[in-house]
């Protein structure tokens, strides 16, 4: 222990009394070390943005569509879900793990208010629609069971609809609004969402009861007969059984809407669980491809600390020669210069990470949504190369030293 001390006493005497040469060494080594945890980070920063934005889109939702929908009142379009469909998936003895389904009937029609119109689709939901969406109420109300219960003409509006309709600066609270010609009274205002992940305005939206959608909006049945449905959305208890529940939700709705092993699915059933493992193995191998770069990087700044401990044995060969002389074994005189090239590693990989906390401090304030941190594994990764490039760039210097002939290196001039 005390022979190690004393190298590295020795060593850090070598990098005070040649100032100019440490500091131009321990930069390569340091540069490196900044970015095997610079690069690491962004890449863990990458994959952890993706996985939130999956998260936030319904990572745990699967979702059944139609694929043709109601293009207004009695449309005859040949619409295959309905109401029975969403009960049948809902049963936890036909698909268990499931926590709640939500169907959806989306007809896209005219909306007017005092001479303002826009076209957009409006939705019949149920109540739990809104907290499978996580969406929350501005002002007013939603709908609740009673108003689904009695086919209420009530409306709850996105913040698009309102700035469309409502231009005068008009409270729509309590306002009547026109929807296919009929009269829809607005009960509440949704706090604004901004677009999803494919850019669509999840603001411009009205809402209604969806017993109201498929009672006074429309006449249409689906082609048996039931109340139609354009989406069923399922949510899971576990994530991990996605998969697996979505072959049970194609397998039921097959069943139930009497299809030959030979027949095409009349619907399409689809989640994010597959996109979400596929973009993060992307994730990862590019973060794996980015530490290897910071990783070449400190290699090369290894090639610098073998050039310097190889000046460092030529200056200090009568010294060498001198150790030799009073006794100093071959391992005492590698671990000596072994140290000096662990230690000139670790001063340079010490900068390296301060100057690896201002740049991702600076990659926070410029790109906040990635949330780039320092992870403890692009620390250990940088410490684990440090060591390795400095046993590995000084064990060459090191084994030249301690294999001197003490009488050829006392002669050296």
């Amino acid at each position: 222990m005390n022979s190690l001390l004393e190298n590295i006493r020795i060593a850090l005497s070598a990098l005070v009394s040649n100032k100019l040469r440490a500091v131009l060494t321990t930069l390569g080594i340091g540069i490196g070390v900044a970015s095997v945890i610079v690069l690491v980070s962004l890449g863990n920063a990458v994959q952890d943005y993706i996985h939130r934005q999956f998260v936030g889109a319904g990572v745990d939702l699967i979702t059944v569509t139609n694929g043709v929908g109601f293009q207004g009142r009695g449309s005859s379009a040949s619409i295959k879900l309905g109401m029975h469909d969403a009960a049948l998936l809902n049963n936890p003895n036909n698909a268990p793990g499931v926590l709640s389904v939500v169907p959806l009937l989306s007809i896209r029609t005219t909306t007017t208010f005092q001479g303002n119109s826009t076209t957009t689709s409006v939705t019949g939901t149920q109540s739990a629609y809104f907290t499978l969406q996580s969406r929350t109420i501005a002002s007013g109300r939603l709908f609740d069971t009673t108003d689904e219960q009695n086919d209420s003409r009530v409306v709850v509006l996105g913040q698009t609809t309102v700035n469309n309709l409502f231009t005068n600066g008009e409270d729509p609270i309590g306002q009547s609004i026109t929807i296919s010609g009929d009269p829809f009274k607005v009960i509440g205002v949704l706090v604004p969402a901004g677009a999803n992940n494919s850019g669509q305005d999840q603001d411009d939206i009205i809402l209604v009861p969806i017993s109201t959608a498929q009672t006074k909006l429309t006449t249409a049945r689906n082609v048996s007969g039931d109340l139609p449905v354009s989406t069923i959305y399922i949510k899971v208890a576990d994530v991990a059984t996605v998969p697996d529940l979505s072959n049970t939700v194609t397998t039921l709705l097959r069943t139930s809407h009497n299809l030959k092993p030979t027949d095409d699915n009349d619907f399409t059933v689809a989640n994010s669980q597959a996109t979400l493992n596929s973009l993060s193995a992307i994730a990862g191998a590019l973060t794996a491809f980015l530490a290897v770069i910071g990783a070449i990087s400190l290699i090369v700044g290894g090639i610098g600390v073998m050039n310097i401990m190889l000046v460092t044995v030529t200056e200090r060969t009568r010294e060498i020669g001198l150790r030799k002389a009073l006794g100093a074994k071959f391992r005492d005189i590698l671990s000596q210069f072994l140290t000096e090239s662990v230690v000139l590693c670790f001063v340079g990989g010490f900068a390296g990470f301060l100057l690896s906390l201002a740049i991702i401090a600076l990659l926070d304030k410029l790109a906040s949504d990635l949330r780039p941190a320092m992870s403890a594994f692009s620390v250990a990764l940088a410490v684990t190369v440090v060591t390795m490039v400095g046993v590995f760039f000084g064990l060459y210097p090191a084994s030249r030293a301690a294999a001197m002939s003490p009488i050829a290196a006392l002669r050296s001039e």
